[in-house]
């Protein structure tokens, strides 16, 4: 799992979210969009996405950062 981090305690707004392209995709949809193989689904409002793997979690924090 990848979850955002908030700008203060107990906020529901997040400091970077996931990006707006991957918002609601799904399975080989997110695939495509993120570059991610094991990518699987990310939350409609971006604060949380998943991975089939640690290594892919990895992978999606660091493409959402834009590294």
């Amino acid at each position: 799992m990848l979850d955002t981090m908030p700008p203060e305690p107990g906020s529901f707004e997040q400091r970077l979210p996931l990006p707006e392209a991957w918002a609601g995709l799904e399975g080989e949809a997110l695939v495509v969009e993120a570059g991610v193989a094991d990518a699987v689904f990310v939350h409609l409002r971006r604060f949380v996405g998943a991975a089939k793997s640690r290594a892919g979690a990895v992978e999606l924090a660091r493409k959402a950062m834009g590294f």
